[in-house]
């Protein structure tokens, strides 16, 4: 499936191929901004892998080694990574995880401790580092909107 993202906070588009294996996520994309400078990225998601690159900067390729998924800045699809995986958007109990968070678009990479909590169906409240956001997710998981961040258009 493909997916495209606007930015509600700041001028921002993802475009994503999205493949669900299971309760695993697979994807390609590319997501455009301009704050905190202009940018373009272009990812390549594998369940155990991430390859990142921003066009005239700086690159990475990551292994997830023992945290539990990946984490992209302003991006609503990663958010999805754990829905999918532990079916949360079909309600359960909450969960934590340890992320491996890559900031944009500096591509820094930090661990980040995250909690996922469905309070109704469809609906996830997310945490972190006493941020605290709403996320609206469609019957597979993908995230439709990301409270005060990103709302699907296509």
């Amino acid at each position: 499936m493909i997916v495209v993202w606007r930015g509600l906070d700041a001028f921002r588009t993802e475009y994503a191929h999205v493949r669900i294996d299971g309760d695993r996520l697979l994807a390609h994309g590319t997501q455009v901004g301009i704050q905190p400078t202009p940018y373009l990225l272009r990812y390549r998601l594998q369940p155990d892998r991430l390859v990142a690159e921003i066009d005239d900067g700086p690159s990475l390729e990551l292994e997830l080694g023992d945290h539990d998924a990946f984490d992209l800045s302003f991006s609503p699809l990663f958010n999805s990574i754990p829905i999918v995986r532990d079916r949360l958007h079909h309600s359960g109990q909450a969960h934590d995880y340890l992320m491996t968070w890559v900031s944009v678009p500096e591509l820094v990479v930090e661990e980040s401790m995250q909690r996922y909590e469905p309070f109704a169906l469809g609906s996830i409240r997310f945490s972190a580092a006493g941020f605290v956001a709403e996320l609206e997710v469609d019957q597979d998981g993908i995230v439709r909107r990301y409270e005060g961040l990103a709302e699907r258009v296509a």
